[in-house]
């Protein structure tokens, strides 16, 4: 017995050499069943008996049974206590306990996993939903764009249809009235034959005669009184034509007016101011100026001339009557203003036609 307890205590050392003393045993496996001592216990610890459970491949014959038991004191507690420990199958709960643990943070590190995961998803899901609802809003604003160009184009193509048809109006109007017009011209040509066939009838009998003598005295009634007035003309124009082959010398002076009371177009007299210098002495409009103050007068030189003396108190004009040259300088004023009216109407023409050009133009782009 006592040489088995020794091959037993051998072998135990060689099996602690792995894993330490009995005491450093003892300390991590107290939480695995093991009671301290009562108090007044003499035993001077505990002694465990423990044999190692086979690790190798091969089992040896004398560490295939579990340990024999033995008292922790000299005297058995009461109950007597006895303690075995079994090291392979402590290692073995330890280590499924440490598993168990590994695998219950495990589990609980998917399950957090599985959480964040499912936000994410959430997130990403409210993400896309936002993203759908910016879009349908941008789509609704493109569609309203869309509906207001359309209505745009619309108003474009129903002005440009309405201008078309005042156009066409116009157009059928302009038509009426020349209609219109050829019409009553082939009437007055009607109306012209008509009076001459009456007049030859009237001829043709008494009635006729009668009324044609009537006419013929009113005929030369007339006939006398535009003889007198062609007289009274051609006495006007002989002492026109008089006083244009004889110039006369006149002298003006500013007086209390301060002016001398004509206006030039050219070198003719335009205009004659009342009550003026002019006026008085005969100045009328139609004369055309030869000279001012004894200088030739010319259409170059007549500005010069006017304001040289503008500031003299007097002035002499040799003047000859001529109505003609003052007729002939108007006309041309007449005429220049009346192509600078019709070039202006042109402008203003051409302008609106290139509006409406314009406006086509872009309602067709649009």
């Amino acid at each position: 017995m006592a040489t088995r307890r020794s091959q037993t205590n051998s072998d135990e050392e060689s099996a602690f050499e792995l894993i330490g003393t009995n005491e450093d045993v003892e300390k991590p496996f107290q939480a695995l069943g093991d009671e301290k001592h009562p108090e007044g216990c003499n035993c001077g610890g505990t002694t465990v008996v423990a044999t190692m459970r086979i690790l190798d491949d091969e089992p040896r014959d004398e560490m295939s049974e579990e340990g024999e038991e033995e008292a922790c004191c000299a005297e058995p507690h009461k109950g007597g206590v006895h303690h075995t420990f079994d090291l392979g199958m402590a290692l073995m709960e330890e280590f499924s306990r440490q598993e168990e643990l590994a695998r219950a943070a495990e589990e609980k590190e998917k399950e957090e996993e599985k959480k964040r995961d499912r936000k994410t998803i959430a997130n990403l899901v409210e993400l896309m939903r936002d993203q759908e609802q910016s879009r349908w809003a941008e789509m609704a604003k493109k569609d309203e764009e869309i509906a207001s160009l359309n209505e745009l184009f619309e108003k474009s193509s129903r002005e440009k249809e309405e201008m078309c048809d005042r156009i066409a109006d116009l157009c059928n109007t302009m038509g009426a009235l020349n209609t219109e017009i050829t019409q009553l011209q082939k009437k007055n040509k009607k109306y012209r034959l008509m009076n001459s066939t009456l007049l030859s009838e009237l001829l043709n009998n008494e009635d006729g005669l009668l009324k044609k003598d009537r006419t013929s005295k009113e005929m030369l009634a007339a006939a006398i009184a535009d003889r007198k007035k062609a007289a009274k003309k051609e006495k006007k124009r002989l002492e026109r034509e008089r006083e244009a082959k004889n110039p006369r010398t006149v002298t003006l002076t500013k007086g209390d007016t301060g002016f001398f009371g004509l206006f030039f177009s050219g070198t003719s007299v335009s205009k004659v101011r009342p009550g003026s210098s002019a006026e008085v002495q005969g100045v009328r409009r139609g004369d055309e100026i030869l000279s001012i103050n004894g200088t030739p007068v010319t259409k170059d030189n007549i500005s010069l001339l006017a304001r040289r003396v503008n500031n003299d108190d007097s002035m002499v004009l040799v003047l000859r009557y001529n109505p003609n040259l003052l007729r002939e300088s108007e006309n041309g004023i007449k005429t220049i203003v009346k192509s600078v009216f019709i070039i202006n109407i042109l402008l203003m023409i051409i302008a609106v036609i290139m509006k409406f050009y314009w406006h086509q133009t872009y309602s067709d782009s649009a």
